[in-house]
């Protein structure tokens, strides 16, 4: 049986939160289980909560304040999305995680808001450990060493 570990946060409009994963040897490799989002006041405000989860923080940084989406990025892990409106009628949420990738370092979440409120939200992470062999170790490190490099 797999060992599951979960994060969960509060964040504000345009930040970033660095989960901590690395590990001396990068035998401990992650995939995403489950990624949940809710506003921080459901029902009561509108708010357009935009997360999205990267393997470097070069591209976490380049992402902050943007309003864009990219599947192209090979640093792209996962995105959510929820929408607050005061009628609780209309909420809604879109979650699409890129669950076959196993990474062994550490990630970063950008949070923005796309409504005008600049409200904070919350985020929900399970990531799942997957042990690794030699070979997938050096993999998984020399992808987020390349990775690094061209961003």
């Amino acid at each position: 049986m797999s060992k599951i570990k979960s994060f969960r946060a509060l964040m504000s409009h345009n930040s970033i939160d660095k989960v901590y994963l690395e590990t001396i040897d990068g035998t401990t490799g992650y995939k995403i289980k489950k990624f949940e989002l809710f506003p921080e006041k459901p029902g009561v405000n509108n708010s357009e909560s935009l997360f999205q989860i990267f393997s470097i923080e070069a591209s976490a940084n380049a992402q902050v304040g943007a309003v864009k989406v990219n599947f192209s990025d090979n640093t792209l892990l996962g995105v959510g999305y929820v929408g607050s409106s005061t009628d609780q009628r209309l909420e809604t949420a879109h979650h699409i995680v890129f669950d076959n990738i196993i990474f062994n370092q550490d990630i970063f979440i950008v949070y923005t808001d796309e409504s005008t409120n600049n409200r904070p939200a919350n985020y929900h992470l399970e990531l799942e450990q997957v042990k690794l062999d030699t070979n997938e170790t050096v993999m998984a490190t020399l992808k987020d060493m390349r990775n690094t490099s061209t961003t």
